[in-house]
Order: C-alpha cells, then sequence, then structure tokens
C-alpha cells in the first residue's frame, strides 16, 4: 500500500531541466601518470584520444528558464571558454534515472563585445559524438546526486 502511494506521487511529479557543460579534453592534460594510467587501462585509447569532460550546472523547473541561463552565459558557466557545449537535458522525476526525456544542445561563441554566449546548435556536436560513442555509452550528460 506505502509503495503504490509513494508511485503515484512520483509519477504526477513535474519533470527538471539539468545543465551540463561538456567539453573533449586528452589525457596528456592532467599531471598525475598513475590516473592517466588508470583511465587508459579502463577505456583504452592513449594520452591523445579526445575524452569527454562534463560539469552539471544546476537544474530549473522551466525550459525557458534553463535556456536563459544558457544563452545569456550567467554566471559565466562556460568558465572562460572551457566548455564549449551546454547541454540542457529534460529529465522526468522517476526513482531510476536512465536517460534524459529531451536533449537541446548549445555551442559558446565568442564575441568582442561581451564575455560571450551560446547559440543552439542543431544536435550533439561531431567531435562530441565521435568521442562520446568510442569511450562511452553516454544515455544522458548531466550528473545527478
Amino acid at each position: 500500500m506505502f509503495w503504490s502511494k509513494w508511485f503515484r506521487r512520483l509519477r504526477k511529479r513535474k519533470s527538471q531541466f539539468f545543465i551540463t557543460g561538456v567539453r573533449l579534453k586528452t589525457l596528456s592534460a592532467y599531471r598525475c601518470k598513475e590516473y592517466q594510467d588508470y583511465i587508459i587501462a579502463l577505456n583504452g585509447g592513449d594520452l591523445d584520444t579526445p575524452r569527454v569532460d562534463k560539469r552539471t550546472f544546476g537544474f530549473f523547473g522551466t525550459y525557458k528558464e534553463a535556456e536563459k541561463i544558457v544563452r545569456d552565459n550567467e554566471g559565466d558557466i562556460c568558465e572562460g571558454g572551457t566548455f564549449k557545449w551546454m547541454v540542457i537535458e529534460e529529465v522526468r522525476s522517476v526513482l531510476y534515472v536512465h536517460r534524459a526525456t529531451s536533449q537541446t544542445f548549445f555551442e559558446f561563441v565568442e564575441r568582442w563585445e561581451d564575455s560571450g554566449h551560446y547559440e543552439k546548435i542543431g544536435s550533439i556536436p561531431e567531435p562530441l559524438m565521435n568521442a562520446s560513442l568510442k569511450h562511452f555509452e553516454y544515455t544522458m550528460f548531466c550528473e545527478i546526486g
């Protein structure tokens, strides 16, 4: 009885929209030799193989709110150009999250008149897709927990 009420309440919850910064980084950028060896043993490749590096900045109740933060680069979420891409992922409120309901990708554009902004792009960027498929099977980029 308790579980059925709990699951009904969980189903009524709205989705959350997570903002995650994504970039490609090679292992040669890390100074720790033990870490480099560990990742190569785990995923293969070499020091110059591009790998996906990501950071989830936060989540919001509406897509519109999340999109405004990304487009305007509020709070310098690009971290001075560190994160070339941002993804907004809609995640339903469920017990175990396996994949995002939708993903919207943005790419950073530098401009001389301001600190830069993000523009919406059609789908996952090609370099990111190639790196993701080689080393990971991403169903979503955001990190929850």
